[in-house]
């Protein structure tokens, strides 16, 4: 029910070294397949020229969960329900493709399989599993994991030390009552060795094959967990240079990797969050997302990076949930918001330090002048208030593309006759400016972007500068089918020569 699909072809990853070329190579003509969980406990593996079936796997973890489907009073409950992820990553040696899924809300626990060669996959080609049996803090992996090459060692201790491993956010419901209940109730990112093959001899052991940072809720107003993650990666190597997270209570993390790894965190995960936090040797977030009566506003979706200036990021995140039966709710309590976040040493105080955001009637999207920066005077981001009283909240993936944001909100039970119903946004991801309009296919998924037709590139002018205009439909997803917004998104950008003079007619001047 809610496993998305996941395509696999040929390895197309953007990582250098000419094992990794050789490894395209001899797989280049592999069988594509499409890969989805689903609630018959099985994620499956379909041929994609053709939809037949190559290999379907169960998780041991969720067999003695299956004796419910032949139940004759079988009541609808999840068992595999949460979107795999599918990457390349060095393993003992060589390149492979490895796919990790959590189980959604079916159990607490994810498993890592070796997809490189989809049409022959055997019982050799299961990596691992990690339930909550081998640590209370996993809890229902709702969010995809990572596939990223992390530091081992903390950097000026020798020559450095990377692995390739699962990052995992741990869900929700980790402190639930069962056989393996967590007594803190924090939420937990992971960090699993791809290459562990844990045994009864060898077991998952905390600081050995697995390692984990435990992130603080801040109060205990409403229930805990982190649901999504993003990473941030070196080009060609994949190396981890930082994790962005938001949480149920609102925090936004950032952990750094540029000077510690994790060969050097303890079985404390809070200890381990100090050691990491982007903020400082300390447990305080880079932002906490609060409406403006000072509620806490949650986060669900994951957080999208774009490049600011001089260097410096800007993180983008939605607040607002859809998980539970009081979800439906309307008015949205809190109401909820969409903040571009200033990435710098510094945290940000609150939403006084951010420029905001007014939509008009017309569903343009505004602002007076300002600038970013930590300065006096400046601004530290911008934020779009949501509609309360309409249920509005963001809970779908963000997307970006060549510094243009688009991302959809979601109205349950919103509109003049009861159905439910949503926005589309595309704003300029550095000023915040730009339009919305309503959804007109229902209860709205995230956006897709589809290139139309070939980019225009203009004349180069007398000093060899031109300009390229790309032409993008953006596609509603929504609980009554698809819209194609055709006319809502180009981007203009400048190419060719940047800092000099092209002289065109050189051969004409005398020396």
């Amino acid at each position: 029910m809610n496993s998305g699909i996941v395509y696999q072809g040929a390895p197309a990853s953007a990582l250098a070294g000419n094992a990794y070329a050789n490894f395209q190579q001899t797989h280049k003509t592999r069988t594509p397949v499409v890969l989805t969980n689903a609630n018959d406990g099985m994620l499956h593996a379909f041929r994609a020229s053709d939809g037949q079936e190559l290999f379907a796997y169960i998780p041991g973890f969720i067999v003695p969960r299956l004796n419910a489907l032949t139940d004759s009073n079988y009541k609808h409950h999840p068992l595999l329900d949460a979107t795999p992820t599918v990457g390349d990553a060095h393993l003992n040696g060589q390149w492979r493709s490895v796919l990790v899924s959590g189980a959604g809300a079916g159990a607490q626990g994810i498993f890592a399989l070796d997809v490189t060669e989809p049409d022959s996959f055997s019982e050799a080609q299961v990596l691992w599993e990690f339930t909550d049996a081998d640590h209370t803090a996993m809890g229902n992996v709702l969010g995809k994991p990572r596939l990223v090459r992390v530091r081992m060692n903390d950097a000026g201790s020798g020559t450095d030390s990377y692995k390739w491993m699962a990052v995992v956010p741990g869900g929700v419901n980790n402190h639930r009552s069962d056989a393996h209940t967590n007594t803190s109730a924090n939420p937990s990112i992971f960090f699993i060795d791809l290459e562990a093959r844990p045994s009864p001899a060898a077991p998952w052991r905390e600081g050995v094959n697995f390692w984990r940072v435990e992130l603080p809720p801040g109060n205990d107003a409403t229930a805990p967990g982190v649901i999504q993650i993003t990473t941030v990666q070196t080009h060609g190597s994949g190396n981890l240079e930082a994790i962005v997270a938001g949480d149920l209570h609102g925090n936004v993390w950032k952990l750094s990797f540029h000077q510690k790894g994790v060969s050097s965190l303890g079985t404390d995960g809070l200890v381990n969050l100090a050691k990491l936090n982007g903020m400082g040797e300390n447990r305080n977030p880079l932002f906490v997302a609060l409406s403006a009566n000072g509620t806490r506003q949650p986060i669900t979706s994951a957080p999208a990076i774009a490049t600011a200036f001089s260097g410096m990021r800007l993180i983008v995140v939605g607040t607002g949930k859809y998980l539970e039966t009081t979800d439906n709710s309307i008015p949205a309590a809190p109401a909820n918001a969409v903040y571009a976040l200033l990435d710098s040493a510094n945290a940000i105080a609150d939403r006084s330090n951010l420029q905001a955001i007014s939509i008009d009637t017309s569903g343009n999207a505004s602002s007076t002048a300002f600038t970013l920066g930590t300065g006096g005077g400046q601004k530290q981001g911008w934020y779009i208030d949501l509609e309360g009283h309409a249920g509005e909240r963001q809970v779908s993936d963000l997307v970006l593309d060549r510094g243009r944001l688009v991302f959809t909100t979601l109205k349950p039970g919103g509109g003049s006759c009861g159905e439910s119903g949503g926005r589309n946004f595309e704003i300029d991801v550095l000023t915040g400016r730009g339009t919305s309009w309503e959804s007109s296919v229902g209860l709205l998924g995230g956006p897709m972007l589809l290139g139309t037709g070939n980019p225009a590139v203009s004349d180069s002018n007398t000093s060899g500068r031109r300009t390229v205009t790309y032409r993008m439909s953006i596609v509603s997803q929504g609980s009554e089918g698809t819209a194609i917004e055709s006319s809502h998104l180009t981007i203009t950008q400048q190419v060719g020569r940047m800092s000099w003079r092209q002289v065109h007619n050189h051969r004409d001047i005398a020396p």
